[in-house]
């Protein structure tokens, strides 16, 4: 092997050793509030028979916060708490704040722009963000 290209190897071996160290491995915490939050509107809902659920549940939205924290909007109530996701990535739980009662939700798909939920009733509402 010449110098050139025992030293173009170094390079290159070097460079992807760099360029794997800078990425972060994305967890389900950050897929639901990014690096600063993300809001989260219901797209659609459907209850446990999965007819399509109406009334103000699908006018809602979700902010997520990184930080731990989340507020809810369905039109009518709003909801303010603390977030935390299982080790697993497979339960979002809610805390409400001044009520103190927490809603558990299995999380059934987790992108970074979709994520589907399922509640305790066998309710399905499926959320999208833009950011």
């Amino acid at each position: 092997m010449n110098k050139f290209t025992a030293l173009f190897t170094l390079f290159l071996g070097l460079t992807f050793a760099f360029s794997a160290c800078d990425k972060k491995e994305e967890t389900p915490a950050m897929r639901i509030a990014g690096t600063t939050s993300k809001i989260w509107k219901v797209d659609r809902a459907k209850d446990a028979s999965g007819d399509r659920v109406k009334g103000d549940a699908i006018d809602g939205s979700a902010t997520f916060f990184a930080n731990g924290q989340f507020s809810m909007t369905d039109g009518s109530a709003n909801m303010n708490g603390t977030w935390t996701v299982n080790g697993s990535g497979t339960q979002l739980t809610l805390t409400q704040g001044e009520m103190g009662g927490a809603m558990a939700w299995d999380i059934q798909e987790l992108k970074d722009d979709k994520m589907v939920l399922k509640n305790g009733a066998g309710e399905i509402y499926t959320f999208e963000t833009n950011n």
